[in-house]
């Protein structure tokens, strides 16, 4: 028995020849290590090892490491593969010598900045990790890597993506920056980039993306989804130069009006798990020549897909609407004539007789279109089988389509449209009932409210515009009405007087800065049939505005009105009645008028600047005939030259003149030093 347990031994040794045993001297303590591995999983290291290594791949995962310095890996030549993650390193530093590492996993840190030049020295770094960092700020010239392949910095804090990011990588394929705190990605983003696998922007905040960000990218994965925008990026998209996969998953859609997305090179399309998305109109998806198919599911407030809603899609072969909120779905086969799979199955329909297209395909599987879970429609709020429903079971009175809520809250000033459209027999006629029972038809206007193709507009709402507006579809088959509560939100701006007196007065209210632009006051007298003053450019300062209103009358009452004026329309927000004071009301005060005071000081005025003017009148005066003088003066002196008379003149000169001459003539310098010498 002995004998057969040292066999077994020897076998086990030989076969587990090449795994080094926990302390073994090529091995590092509390590690596991093989031929081209050194696992040092959860070993509680805070440090990594001293002792040279020759394995190519080394795994420090779940350790204590605080700080890591490249240039600590010099003394492992081979080193190809280094497993850092679920650590606590803070900072990276860069080395001076340059490292084999292919593959270097940082994940799971402590990392807020990356230093310029920290990744210098990899030069055959193919495979950086970097996610689920703190990383905040990424420095220029971080990344010098030409031969990167992968770089994950998803579930960080970046903010702002620097300009050289992406001109850093020569052969960058897949970039993960999702779950980070982007809010948009600028031209200088992404510039130098013509070719990418993966492109992964989705969780984080982006609301624009410029127009050049994209421009000329071959993608073949984009996700921009779970993002805030509120509209898709076309003007940016439609530049890419070709994108396989496009993910817009979970943005703020609301509604796609026609032309959203038009012109974009994409064969895939997702649009779904958006929570505001409501109705998608007439060609909204348009003119998008690539695509072969289009996922709009798992949106729940998705109660509208016009049937032309996609056109202009000649390679478009798949269409998946399921699990959204339809009530209905008219047929959209003449808008999408390539169209051969359609799925649709988990919507609220209703049984309609606007569904039997849908049972006449179901039926028929010869002409290559298809519903691929035709079987499994339901509609009802008993969920019948549709395959199974007889066309008579269906019901054909029109129906008006879920297009707006039961309520709805708005603020004075906005506007007020809402859509009411029906299916049924194309005989169906469209009426709205307003609040006071008027009632409106396409093409007809009731001052602020006009109504055309169903749709209700009303401009500026007010208070009094309060109520219940009803849509009712009538046809050959029944009718159907559907009802919406209006509430309008007052502004609680309370204007009020500050000062009056008989000709003036000075009003003040509460109010913003951003709704200054829509204010006016309309003043209105009690006593006479003038019409209404109205004063616009208010000033408005930071929390409270004011305005003075002069040419009042005394004794005079005056209905003082704060309007927001839009779109031609005028709207009282706020109003005050004021009286103003007697026409003594300033004399009382010790405020009066001096006339005599204003003739006397008016006379000063005048005979002052009277005075300067007949005193500059004269000035250029005297001065014009002083330079006439001067000229009058020059003219015999420049004809004297040539005249031998004025020559002779000289020679009159008396003794007893040439003497006082001599007296007063100066001497020159050297002849005062001579005088000067000859007296000494």
């Amino acid at each position: 028995m002995l004998n057969m347990l040292v066999v077994c031994f020897l076998f086990l040794s030989t076969q587990l020849g090449s795994t080094s045993v926990l302390m073994s001297p090529t091995c590092i303590p509390h590690c596991t290590c093989s031929r081209e591995q050194i696992d040092c999983t959860g070993s509680g290291y805070s440090f990594l090892p001293l002792q040279p290594l020759d394995r190519s791949d080394i795994k420090m995962r779940e350790n204590n490491l605080t700080h890591l310095d490249l240039a600590d890996l010099l003394r492992w030549p081979n080193l190809a593969w280094l497993d850092l993650s679920m650590n606590r390193i803070k900072a990276v530093e860069g080395s001076e010598k340059e490292l084999k590492i292919e593959v270097l996993d940082l994940s799971y840190n402590h990392i807020q900045v990356l230093h310029a030049f920290v990744f210098t020295q990899l030069p055959g770094l193919i495979n950086l990790n970097i996610s689920h960092n703190n990383i905040h700020t990424i420095s220029q010239q971080s990344f010098h890597l030409p031969k990167l392949n992968i770089l994950d910095l998803a579930f960080n804090n970046i903010e702002e993506l620097p300009k050289d990011l992406v001109h850093s990588f020569g052969k960058i394929k897949k970039l993960y920056l999702s779950n980070n705190r982007l809010s948009r990605l600028t031209d200088e983003s992404l510039s130098y980039l013509t070719e990418i696998e993966v492109l992964d922007f989705s969780r984080n905040f982006l609301m624009d993306i410029d127009e050049n960000t994209l421009l000329g990218i071959n993608i073949t994965y984009l996700d921009l989804g779970f993002n805030s925008l509120r509209k898709i990026p076309t003007s940016a998209l439609e530049k890419l130069n070709e994108v396989s996969t496009l993910i817009l998953d979970g943005i703020l859609l609301t509604s796609m009006e026609a032309g959203a997305m038009e012109r974009i090179p994409v064969r895939f399309l997702s649009i779904s798990h958006c929570p505001n998305l409501i109705t998608l109109k007439q060609n909204s998806i348009s003119s998008v020549n690539l695509l072969e198919t289009l996922t709009l599911n798992n949106n729940p407030s998705l109660v509208y897909f016009h049937p032309g809603a996609v056109s202009s899609v000649p390679n478009l072969v798949a269409l998946d609407i399921t699990r959204n909120n339809l009530s209905a779905l008219e047929d959209i086969q003449p808008y999408i004539p390539s169209l051969r799979s359609l799925f649709i199955e988990g919507n609220s329909l209703r049984c309609h007789c606007g569904l039997q297209w849908l049972q006449r395909n179901i039926q028929n599987n010869d002409s290559g279109f298809k519903i691929q879970d035709g079987k499994e429609i339901r509609c009802g709020e008993e969920k019948n089988l549709l395959v199974k429903m007889r066309p008579t079971d269906l019901d054909c009175k029109p129906f008006i389509l879920p297009l707006f809520p039961s309520t709805w809250i708005g603020d004075v000033g906005q506007n007020f449209t809402h859509v009411c459209r029906s299916i049924g027999t194309t005989r169906t006629s469209v009426v709205w009932t307003l609040p006071g029972g008027a009632t409106l038809r396409t093409g007809e206007c009731l001052g602020r409210i006009c109504v055309e193709d169903g749709t209700l507009f009303l401009t500026c709402l007010h208070p009094q515009d309060e109520g219940v507006y009803s849509c009712s579809a009538e046809n050959e088959k029944g009718r159907d009405t559907r009802s919406i509560q209006l509430h309008v939100k007052m502004l609680h701006i309370q204007i009020f007087p500050l000062t009056v007196a008989d000709t003036f007065l000075t009003l003040s209210w509460n109010t913003s800065r951003s709704l200054s632009r829509d204010f006016v006051l309309r003043v209105e007298s009690s006593l006479d049939d003038t019409p209404p003053m109205e004063f616009g450019n208010i000033e408005v300062g930071l929390k409270m505005s004011s305005y003075t209103i002069s040419s009042l009358k005394p004794s005079q009452n005056y209905k003082i009105t704060l309007c927001m004026k839009k779109g031609g329309f005028s709207i009282g927000v706020s109003s005050t009645l004021v009286r103003t004071k007697g026409e003594n009301y300033m004399h009382g005060l010790g405020i009066m008028t001096d006339y005599t005071s204003i003739a006397v000081v008016s006379s000063i005025l005048v005979l002052f600047c009277g005075s300067c003017i007949i005193l500059s009148i004269f000035r250029l005066y005297k001065l014009r005939c002083l330079v006439d003088s001067d000229t009058m003066s020059t003219k015999p002196m420049m004809s004297s030259g040539s005249e031998p008379s004025s020559i002779a003149g000289i020679s009159n000169i008396t003794e007893k003149d040439r003497s006082r001459l001599m007296e007063h003539e100066l001497t020159s310098p050297i002849e005062d030093i001579k005088t000067m010498e000859s007296r000494t």
